[in-house]
């Protein structure tokens, strides 16, 4: 989660004021963080998860695009003729549709998978 995000889950005004609550706690190794200012992520280390026995909760919101071309690709193979709609129910809610919809555009303009119709009435299949 992002120094943002943070922010706006403990109703805080900015970034600075996350220090007080984030500061002995990367101290003890609990939390780790990446990057600066507003676009630094904090996160639980896998080594403190591993030893707390903590069942991970994973998701697909930060899906990297080759995993998302796969996901689509093989959805589009076993149901042809789907609507972006079903296509995203399917291979995750989570998963933004505007970035699925990106990523069934850049299929369609790369020839790997056809789109017919138009607006709400486009489906998408496996390109021959």
């Amino acid at each position: 989660m992002t120094a943002q995000e943070l922010c706006g889950r403990l109703e805080l005004e900015n970034a600075d004021s996350l220090k007080p609550w984030l500061g002995r706690l990367e101290g003890f190794r609990l939390v780790a963080t990446r990057g600066r200012t507003k676009a630094t992520r904090y996160f639980v280390p896998p080594n403190v998860l591993t030893a707390l026995e903590v069942e991970p909760h994973t998701t697909l919101v930060r899906i990297e695009p080759h995993r998302l071309r796969a996901l689509i690709l093989e959805d589009v193979e076993r149901y042809p003729d789907s609507a972006i709609s079903k296509i995203h129910t399917r291979i995750g809610p989570e998963i933004p549709r505007s970035q699925v919809k990106r990523m069934l555009d850049e299929l369609a303009a790369q020839k790997r998978v056809d789109a017919t119709g138009i607006n709400r009435g486009r489906k998408y299949r496996i390109a021959p």
